[in-house]
């Protein structure tokens, strides 16, 4: 392995290596924070998108700090309460996690961070597509740590091993064959008499709300 040079002349190993343990798994921060700042742009709208395409699972978010954040948010969905920076900066500080999610400057900034709620479906399908790569690697290593300690029926290991990288490329994000959830608080759009558009099967390119869901509360 080739080394470099730090600034003080100490050596450090390039990083070249697809191998290396220590590379920061795949994700996008900035696409993360597009997705906050889309709620908070529009959170009638973009918060039943965002459960039903991220199925419930807040893990999507790999910077820990957006994934608060985003729990945070489905939550007060979930019990009806208005959401904008204010709200969820007051539970993120009943909670003492306000410091830890980069405090009121964070929070604050996120709704800039987007030109419009409009672009929602692309950073989806970005956060969607690391958090996939990062299962991927999962179960590309736990199979090398198998295959190193394995010792009995070799097609049996195959088949275990093919299953492994099968549910990563058929269920994505999902990971288990479970239904996508609506906020407790979205009720059904038959009940509201609301025409919905149709839209192309891509999720990057249809409307930010779902056509079987009506907003969950924002704040006026």
């Amino acid at each position: 392995m080739e080394s470099e040079f730090d600034k003080a002349g100490t050596p450090v190993e390039r990083l070249d290596d697809p191998t290396k343990t220590y590379r920061l798994p795949p994700h996008s921060e900035e696409a993360e924070r597009g997705v906050l700042g889309c709620v908070f742009l529009s959170p009638q709208e973009c918060v039943p998108l965002c459960v039903e395409k991220f199925r419930d699972r807040s893990d999507v978010f790999y910077v820990l700090k957006n994934r608060a954040i985003y729990e945070v948010v489905v939550e007060m969905c979930d019990s009806g309460k208005a959401i904008d920076v204010i709200t969820v900066q007051q539970v993120l500080r009943d909670r003492k996690q306000l410091e830890d999610v980069g405090g009121v400057a964070y929070l604050s900034a996120l709704p800039d961070a987007v030109p419009s709620a409009a672009n929602l479906g692309y950073y989806i399908d970005i956060v969607r597509e690391k958090h996939a790569l990062r299962l991927a690697i999962g179960a590309c290593t736990d199979a090398v740590a198998r295959a190193y300690d394995f010792d009995g029926d070799l097609p049996k290991f195959l088949d275990r091993l093919g299953g492994d990288v099968q549910k990563v490329v058929s269920g994505g994000i999902a990971g288990q064959n479970s239904a996508p959830r609506t906020p407790a608080r979205v009720k059904a759009a038959s009940t509201t008499g609301r025409a919905l558009p149709s839209w192309p099967a891509s999720a990057s390119s249809r409307p930010m709300w779902s056509s079987r869901t009506t907003p969950c509360t924002a704040s006026t």
